[in-house]
């Protein structure tokens, strides 16, 4: 069917079933309908915008456009709030001006745990990392597993340690003692990380997370005043 064909390269379609969901005036919500219903089958969020600011921990696209991300895994609730409300008007500001024009300039994500892309992102660009918000317990070391922190395979470990919490998150022995040492409070980082050419980089954001000094961020980028820390 030729409209399938045209469907498939407007929504960029990659597998079936796709379920992508549009606006009344037929701009995209969400090119990911099938995971977000699913999740959701009560229609809660309905008609399931994707949020300003996502999940580290679902951290997709970054080869393709730059990553605005936020580092807040040791933060209280309180300071996580304070920083996601600026972080999102900003993020929100973005999404307005991508609906008028149809371009997507950054996507936006934050970290509020320590989970594995989290402590993934620490690792590339050599910042602190953090430990696990919850106490891991031993665990049988059957089945399917890596360690979040040096990335090797169950079968390669001496040990497992594993979050109680349903985190999906397990340590080595080795790295489960490297893990005692960890600073167990950071300040917020603000990462902009850049896949999208064959120098991949980053760059840190100086200073407080604030409204002000991300907009400034964000525009000295567009503006190539930054310098690139390589990976």
């Amino acid at each position: 069917d030729k409209r399938c064909k045209q469907w498939n390269q407007l929504f960029e379609v990659s597998g079936i079933p796709t379920v992508v969901i549009l606006d009344t005036d037929n701009s995209v919500i969400n090119k990911d309908g099938r995971g977000t219903i699913a999740a959701d089958f009560e229609g809660k969020t309905f008609p399931w915008f994707p949020p300003a600011v996502q999940d580290a921990e679902d951290l997709t696209g970054s080869e393709d456009l730059p990553v605005l991300l936020a580092l807040m895994e040791t933060q209280s609730a309180e300071e996580q709030r304070q920083a996601m409300s600026e972080l999102s008007a900003v993020a929100e500001k973005y999404l307005a001006e991508e609906k008028k024009s149809g371009e997507t300039k950054f996507l936006f994500f934050a970290a509020k745990t320590c989970g594995n892309m989290a402590h993934r992102v620490r690792k590339t660009v050599k910042l602190p990392v953090v430990q696990h918000q919850h106490s891991l317990v031993a665990a049988d070391k059957g089945g399917e597993w890596f360690c979040d922190y040096c990335g090797k395979a169950g079968e390669e470990c001496n040990g497992r340690h594993q979050c109680p919490k349903g985190c999906n998150f397990d340590l080595c022995d080795v790295c489960m003692v490297e893990s005692a040492k960890l600073t167990p409070n950071l300040p917020i980082t603000v990462l902009l990380l850049d896949l999208t050419n064959p120098n991949p980089g980053s760059y840190e954001m100086p200073g407080d997370l604030t409204t002000g000094a991300l907009e400034a961020f964000l525009g000295e980028f567009e503006a190539a005043k930054l310098v690139k820390k390589p990976f």
